[in-house]
């Protein structure tokens, strides 16, 4: 598979305009033997062996994985990368951020692409392609010391508290490393960028291993990238070995995923109309009946609700405002309805909130999953500690693929209780919010939901 060390340099080189080195596999290493430390090959060889060994590596022909990540000096910044890498030479690599950033790589084992929220879709070519050719080197771990034009013990020492060896390493472009493996698992315990402090060099810690299932291979699921202008966490997910990954995941784009109409949306969804208690959206392709008796507000109302949203999220936090001013221009609220008219005096009020925010940024949105996992962090990290209960769980209605998740916060000292029902159409994630002042009471506003039904195609009626 290709190294955590190539996906690694290759995406947060793209947020920090960064190009770490990366092991490419291309050239014979030159060693010194200092005494009395191991060797380099002999270094090279525990750790492989301490990975599960040859044998067990080329027992895995494909790797897809994905990864929660986070930065702990903008903890308001959460995102996730999703890689999948086939033998022998094949990766595609995204990663997106609640910011409204996202970064891909791919190469098809002929040609490199990428797309990012900055330059949007482009040939990789030079350097770049180098680099994503070693990314997709899926055997890579089994020759390493290729990269290297100089490498050479440089001695031991303590290492995020574990005692280590050190490799020191110049790479074919001369840009220099040290590696760090601990003395007694052989496990690689990360490794650091030398160079000039103003360059701000990154130093790359694998705090956790685990084995994947069936495949006897440990790979690094808990790591940090620190520097002098961040601290990033990476959480390691759903690793899945061996499954059938088409040639098409790894081919360029006809379009760049930055560009609504390259994601298929030509354009912004429409608001809908309710119609004798009916609610229909011709561009989603839904309708959905309204509780009886409840009361439809219109656009005034859904403005200061967003307002209100942004002000318990972000509260003076300048950073979180910018983040939730970004996501607002990205979201239409479709639909307001309450149990009450606003205001009703000495009434417990019952909400529903249709909305979408288009996502055609972040092509790591898949479904209605993915889309309220980046919510939940998003969500608990604000001030007003949103809490959520269990996993999303999958429902179908009508033949639409939903994600439902019930969670609440406090605001003003009391509890308000909410369950999204969220499923991802047209490059959006189209949210059904449904809120109350008890669980019981908004678990029984949300059964509703089964009430949505699928428009025929071209329908311009309810």
């Amino acid at each position: 598979m290709p190294s955590f060390k190539h996906v690694l340099s290759a995406l947060f080189a793209c947020l920090f305009a960064l190009l770490p080195p990366v092991f490419s596999q291309n050239a014979p290493a030159t060693a010194a033997k200092p005494q009395p430390f191991p060797t380099v090959n002999e270094i090279l060889d525990k750790s492989l062996r301490a990975t599960g060994g040859m044998a067990a590596w080329l027992k895995m022909t494909s790797l897809s994985w994905k990864a929660d990540v986070s930065d702990d000096t903008a903890k308001f910044m959460t995102g996730k990368l999703e890689v999948n890498s086939k033998a022998p030479n094949r990766i595609s690599l995204c990663l997106t951020l609640n910011v409204g950033y996202f970064a891909c790589r791919g190469y098809d084992g002929k040609t490199g692409w990428g797309d990012d929220s900055k330059d949007g879709l482009t040939a990789l070519e030079g350097p770049r392609l180098d680099e994503i050719k070693g990314e997709a080197d899926f055997y890579s771990e089994l020759h390493r010391a290729k990269s290297f034009s100089e490498l050479r013990v440089k001695g031991e020492e303590k290492f995020n508290d574990l005692p280590v060896y050190v490799l020191e390493g110049v790479l074919k472009d001369g840009r220099k490393q040290e590696c760090y493996f601990a003395k007694q698992t052989g496990l690689e315990a990360g490794y650091k960028e030398i160079a000039a402090p103003d360059t701000h060099p990154k130093t790359y810690y694998y705090d956790d291993y685990k084995e994947i299932a069936g495949i006897n291979v440990k790979i690094p699921t808990k790591l940090r990238i620190v520097n002098s202008q961040m601290a990033m966490r990476m959480n390691v997910y759903d690793v899945v070995p061996n499954q059938q990954i088409s040639d098409t995941v790894f081919a360029k784009p006809e379009k760049s995923a930055r560009d609504v109409s390259g994601a298929g949306v030509p354009g912004r969804p429409d608001n809908g109309k309710v119609l004798d208690g009916v609610y229909a959206n011709q561009f989603f392709g839904f309708r959905y009946t309204v509780p009886q008796g409840w009361t439809v507000h219109g656009e005034e109302t859904q403005k200061v609700i967003m307002e209100t949203g942004k002000e318990i999220v972000a509260g003076e936090d300048q950073d979180k405002r910018r983040v939730m001013d970004a996501a607002s221009k990205r979201t239409f609220q479709l639909l307001t309805v309450f149990e009450y008219p606003l205001g009703t005096p000495n009434k417990s009020n019952r909400g529903i909130q249709v909305m979408a925010e288009n996502v055609a940024f972040a092509p790591g949105i898949q479904t209605g999953k993915d889309y309220l996992q980046l919510m939940e962090k998003n969500l608990s990290a604000g001030q007003m500690h949103f809490e959520f209960e269990g996993e999303p769980i999958e429902e179908t209605l009508d033949g639409i693929d939903f994600y439902h998740h019930y969670g609440h916060f406090q605001v003003s000292g009391k509890t308000v209780h909410e369950v999204f029902y969220v499923t991802a159409l047209k490059g959006y994630a189209l949210s059904v919010v449904f809120s109350g002042s008890s669980k019981e009471a908004v678990e029984e506003a949300a059964k509703s939901i089964a009430n949505i039904r699928r428009l025929p195609a071209n329908s311009s009626k309810l």
